[in-house]
C-alpha cells in the first residue's frame, strides 16, 4: 500500500511538472458548509513531494477550511487527492502534497447541499407504522437531505433502507422580491438547481432578496421520501440518516428558496474569511 502510495505520488508530480511547463491549469474542487467551490489553478512550481499553486481568492479559503482539496485535469487518469500544507491568502497561493488517487465518484455532485447556519428539528414518521421519532437537520438539498438522531433514540425495526417515510420540520423564513405583475397565462413555478458555484463580486444575491424577516418566522415543510442510507456516527453517538426526496414532491419550490438563502449566506461567509485572512503579514511560500 505505502509503495503504491508512492508511485502514485510520484506520477502525479510528473504530470504537475509538464502542465507547469506548458502552462497549462488544473482545476480545484471544494466543499464549504456544502456548497461546491471550483476554480481554476495554475501550477507555480513542482518540487520533490509537493507543488505550489495559485488560484482564486474563494478557493483559498476553502483550501484552508477542508485542509485538502481534489484536483482535476483532462492530463490525469483520475482525480488527485491533495493535503494542504502551507496557504498564503495575499498571494492566493498553497502548498498541496500526499497526492494520491481520489476513490470513488469525486466531483460527481454538482447540486449543493446546504449545511443550516441553526438548529433545525423535525419529525420522521414512518409510512406503514406510523412509528415518529425526532431528528435534527444535517443538510439539504433539492434531491434529498440529512438527520441526525442520537443513538439513544431507538429506531424502528424495519427502518432500513428503501422504507418510505414522511417528514416534517420549520425552515426559516425568507423575504421573497415580488416581481412585476406580467399578462399573459402564468408558468409553472421549476424549482431552482444549484450547481458548483464560481462566485464573482457582483454575482451576490441583494440583501432585499435574502436577509431574514425574522428569526421566529419559518415555512413549515412536508415532504415524503425514502431512506438512501443509514450510518452510525459512534464519535458524536448520533445516527445518520439520509432520505432521497420524491421528486415531484409539492415542498421543492420552498426548499429551493431556504438553499438559495444559505448558498448566498455561505458565499458572504467565505468572502469575509478571506477580507479577514489577508490582514496577516505576507509569506513567500515554497513546495
Amino acid at each position: 500500500m505505502q509503495e503504491t502510495k508512492r508511485i502514485e505520488n510520484y506520477e502525479i508530480l510528473m504530470v504537475f511538472r509538464q502542465l507547469a511547463d506548458s502552462y497549462k491549469d488544473v482545476r480545484l474542487l471544494n466543499v464549504y458548509k456544502g456548497v461546491p467551490i471550483s476554480y481554476e489553478a495554475k501550477i507555480i512550481e513542482v518540487a520533490d513531494k509537493s507543488a505550489l499553486f495559485r488560484t482564486e481568492k474563494y478557493q483559498i479559503v476553502c483550501l484552508n477550511y477542508e485542509g485538502r482539496t481534489y484536483v482535476q485535469s483532462l492530463f490525469l487518469p483520475k482525480i488527485v487527492n491533495a493535503k494542504v500544507q502551507d496557504v498564503d491568502f495575499l498571494r492566493n497561493e498553497s502548498v498541496l502534497g500526499d497526492f494520491e488517487y481520489a476513490s470513488g465518484r469525486i466531483g460527481a455532485r454538482t447540486q449543493v447541499r446546504v449545511i443550516p447556519e441553526k438548529t433545525i428539528e423535525g419529525l420522521i414518521t414512518m409510512h406503514e407504522s406510523l412509528q415518529a421519532f425526532p431528528g435534527e437537520l444535517a443538510d439539504l438539498s433539492l434531491d434529498g437531505m440529512g438527520f441526525f438522531t442520537h443513538l439513544d433514540i431507538l429506531l424502528p425495526e424495519n427502518f432500513q433502507k428503501g422504507e418510505k417515510v414522511h417528514v416534517e420540520l420549520d425552515l426559516p423564513g425568507v423575504r421573497q422580491k415580488k416581481s412585476p405583475q406580467k399578462s399573459g397565462p402564468k408558468k409553472k413555478d421549476v424549482p431552482k438547481v444549484h450547481h458548483p458555484v464560481r462566485l464573482e463580486e457582483g454575482n451576490l444575491p441583494c440583501l432585499e432578496q435574502i436577509d431574514w424577516q425574522s428569526d421566529n418566522e419559518t415555512i413549515k415543510i412536508s415532504v415524503n421520501g425514502v431512506i438512501a442510507n443509514i450510518n452510525k456516527d459512534m464519535e458524536y453517538r448520533r445516527h445518520r440518516i439520509g432520505i432521497r426526496i420524491n421528486p415531484e414532491d409539492a415542498s421543492k419550490g420552498n426548499i429551493a428558496h431556504f438553499i438559495t438563502h444559505r448558498q448566498a449566506q455561505i458565499m458572504r461567509e467565505i468572502k469575509q474569511a478571506h477580507d479577514n485572512l489577508t490582514q496577516k503579514p505576507a509569506k513567500k511560500l515554497k513546495p
